[in-house]
């Protein structure tokens, strides 16, 4: 259907030699192609993600692909390996205060500290 009517412009308009060919050749062959694929190109990309397995967990709108792996980057809660000098000097602090108090004993004290340490 496409090469007939590319063939009917093309004798209707007397031919025009090589660029009448080319313009035609783009009316009928990549302009058609290059609106299908450019509309439809996401669609036909999730199609074959999801056709090999892929699922869509969340949609995140980015102005860059830095942006994107910045809004999804996962955070992390500091660990207490990673905390600071201060807050461990605060945690034995405590530590201190309730073995003062008689709330832990010495071998409940000596087992946190270690623990922390």
């Amino acid at each position: 259907m496409v090469a007939g009517s590319m063939d009917a412009v093309l004798s209707s308009s007397g031919g025009h030699g090589f660029w009448g060919m080319m313009l035609a050749q783009f009316v009928f062959y990549h302009l058609p192609a290059a609106l299908i694929y450019g509309f439809g190109g996401n669609w036909f990309l999730e199609l074959r993600l999801r056709n090999q397995g892929y699922e869509q967990v969340a949609e995140i709108e980015a102005l860059s692909v830095e942006d994107a792996l910045a809004k999804t980057a996962p955070t992390s809660q500091p660990t207490s390996a990673s905390q600071p000098p201060s807050g461990l000097a605060e945690q034995l602090a405590k530590l201190n205060d309730l073995h003062q108090q008689g709330a832990l004993s010495d071998d409940e004290y000596q087992a946190a500290k270690a623990k922390l340490l």
